[in-house]
């Protein structure tokens, strides 16, 4: 017999997606900084704080179907892989492949069975 947890409605769900994705956006700064400079500085930063106040309003006021969420966030975990992707395996650095591939598979693995054991994979 399953528990429902009131920590995992689809509200806390949403934050909880919200606060990994500003996580790496904060990741990302030093990098946005490193390529735009002072145009980062004076705009750039305050548009992406700007957009992550907004949709984590937009998570706390707003009911957002289920399909809509998935289709979002597969579209920026796509965007993300390929930051990684751009930052971590560049040719000028010797990288390894395979490292990255085995890490992604492993972690894609943990995702799947976190959302299997939360009934996430159940149609």
């Amino acid at each position: 017999c399953r528990t429902e947890r009131p920590d995992r409605g689809p509200r806390s769900i949403t934050r909880q997606r919200g606060q990994k994705l500003l996580a790496k956006r904060t990741a990302t700064t030093e990098a946005l900084y490193a390529h735009h400079g002072d145009r980062y500085l004076h705009t750039g930063r305050w548009l992406l704080a700007g957009a992550a106040l907004v949709g984590w309003g937009a998570g706390l006021a707003l009911e957002i179907p289920n399909l809509w969420l998935a289709g979002t966030f597969a579209l920026l975990a796509g965007s993300v892989v390929l930051n990684v992707i751009k930052e971590e395996l560049p040719e000028e650095r010797e990288s390894r492949f395979w490292a990255f591939a085995l890490g992604t598979a492993g972690y894609a693995a943990l995702l799947l069975a976190i959302t299997v054991q939360e009934g996430g994979g159940t149609a």
